[in-house]
């Protein structure tokens, strides 16, 4: 039987810029990726959410709402701030690199860039994420077995703890019915020696009585 081939990953490219955005479609698809495009970063944002792609090409330079707004927001989102991301942009300004850095974009490619040098580094931050997500995975998974494993010792105490219980009742009992049966043969005892002692007057009534017949 065939091994199932993984999913190709998918990419997210938002760029105002229609002549990039097919150059990079052209680009990752051949490299075998798949490839969404939003054109604006409010419609970024709504696919980000969507698709939850594994990398994003993101364009600094768009009206309305530019790659820094759309940085800002997707790193202030926890069910999307750890998807990689690559910034894209003709703005060569050291301090415009920088800053999409250090607001939390993982590289930064300064266009026009060469297509092989974008599938590169495009498969490395998707490398980047898989690695991540199998962390994630088996920290859960690792996490899961803990919470397992404690449930099964606080079942395995209160077991533990309901035989202690019934041992010390079972021994409570014993050491009751012992009690019982030790003063049971104590009456039976003392009743035994209170007959032989009426029995011994008795007697002794019996050999005295003769001694008294003249009152008769």
């Amino acid at each position: 039987m065939a091994a199932h081939s993984e999913p190709p990953s998918t990419i997210l490219v938002i760029d105002d810029n229609n002549c990039n955005c097919e150059l990079c479609r052209i680009c990752l698809e051949t490299n075998g990726f798949r490839v969404h495009i939003a054109s604006t970063g409010k419609q970024g944002l709504g696919l980000i959410r969507k698709l939850m792609p594994d990398t994003i090409l993101l364009d600094i330079m768009m009206p309305v709402m530019d790659g820094f707004q759309v940085l800002e927001r997707l790193k202030a989102d926890p069910a999307i701030c750890e998807i990689p991301v690559l910034v894209h942009s003709a703005c060569r300004e050291t301090a415009t690199v920088v800053r999409a850095l250090k607001m939390g974009a993982n590289d930064f490619l300064k266009k026009p860039f060469e297509v092989a040098e974008l599938a590169i580094r495009v498969e490395k931050l998707v490398a980047l994420k898989k690695t991540r997500d199998a962390l994630v995975n088996a920290s859960v998974e690792l996490l899961e077995r803990h919470l397992a494993i404690d449930q099964a010792l606080e079942k395995w105490r209160l077991e533990a703890e309901a035989f202690r219980q019934h041992c010390e009742k079972s021994a409570i009992n014993i050491l009751a019915e012992s009690n019982a049966t030790f003063k049971l043969e104590q009456a039976i005892s003392s009743s035994e020696q209170a007959r032989q002692l009426i029995n011994e007057i008795a007697d002794l009534s019996r050999q005295r009585l003769p001694e008294y017949d003249f009152l008769n």
